[in-house]
């Protein structure tokens, strides 16, 4: 079972801890999410409470927010990358002088980690301190992920200008992934909320409430970016559908524009395909001189009628 623990010093930042001897204070460990025969059995080591523990084995992708015992259990879900369109979880178990976070990948959480452990302190050397600045953590990354949607919004409406095939596919995708993004942090920002407002002997949230207010006003805005970013490119896809039936409307008019000139001329040639007996027109010497000139007259003048018109611009 991969596992990285650490100890919250008095100088409040972390420092890898073996597990040799008994911690004199409180604890980071980030499990990754494999053997869950593993997991059992370590959280039961450290006295995770048994439902508490099938809570978030055995249904680790249903994100809740509960109280056990003297425990809190937060699984929420969150994003790795900017363009990923899947969703991954992260539980977190707080009890007074330990925090269990159980996740994925620990790639999530290298960032914070190398902050943390090279001088970066904490507001308090307290668990509720550590779990409230790695949520504060996965919200400035939902902001950079934000900011990186807004570019490629930026690019994608650059596209619209110039190839609406590509645009349709790329927009698309991008859709897909602002609308997963914006379900994600939905989630996120309900918990948050909660948290704020828990009551739990796990967790105090004395003294942070000012920055829970930023972190959540933070994510608020990060979810409202991403609904302008929606809007955009739902613009720009009518902006480019209003193209595509422009052209269509001038293909079409040159369409009826063709047919309505050939139409009087199939006309005059249908009557002269006719095989009847008594025409006088076919033996007129100068009669089918006198039919092409009536023809391209016909189609000079429609033609001119049709550009007064401005049908032909």
């Amino acid at each position: 079972m991969k596992q990285r623990t650490y100890r919250i010093t008095e100088d409040k930042w972390l420092k890898a801890y073996s597990g040799e001897a008994e911690p004199t204070s409180p604890t980071l460990t980030i499990l990754h999410r494999d053997d869950a025969a593993e997991l059992r059995n370590f959280f039961t080591t450290r006295g995770v409470p048994a439902i508490a523990i099938c809570a978030c084995l055995d249904s680790p992708k249903t994100t809740r927010i509960s109280t056990y015992d003297e425990w809190l259990l937060i699984t929420m879900s969150l994003r790795c990358t900017w363009n990923d369109q899947g969703q991954g979880t992260a539980t977190f178990l707080a009890e007074g002088e330990q925090l269990i976070v159980l996740s994925d990948s620990f790639d999530v959480f290298e960032e914070l980690l190398s902050r943390y452990t090279s001088g970066m302190r904490f507001h308090e050397a307290t668990i509720s301190a550590v779990l409230y600045q790695i949520l504060n953590f996965i919200v400035d990354q939902n902001m950079a992920f934000a900011i990186r949607l807004r570019e490629e919004v930026q690019c994608v409406e650059r596209l619209a200008e110039s190839d609406d095939v590509k645009f349709a596919a790329e927009a698309a995708d991008l859709k897909r992934i602002l609308t997963s993004h914006t379900a994600t942090f939905e989630n996120q920002l309900y918990y948050l909320r909660s948290l704020q407002t828990t009551e739990t002997s796990a967790v105090s949230t004395e003294g942070l409430h000012d920055y829970y207010r930023d972190t959540i006003a933070d994510l608020d805005y990060a979810i409202r970016s991403l609904e302008r970013q929606e809007s955009r490119l739902a613009t720009a896809h009518q902006e480019v559908q209003i193209r595509q039936q422009a052209r269509t409307n001038d293909q079409l008019q040159t369409l009826t524009i063709l047919s309505t000139i050939f139409l009087p001329l199939t006309l005059i040639t249908g009557i002269y395909g006719m095989n009847f007996r008594h025409m006088p027109e076919l033996n007129w010497t100068y009669g089918y001189a006198v039919v092409l000139v009536v023809m391209l007259v016909l189609t000079g003048g429609m033609l001119w009628g049709f550009y007064r018109s401005k049908w032909l611009k």
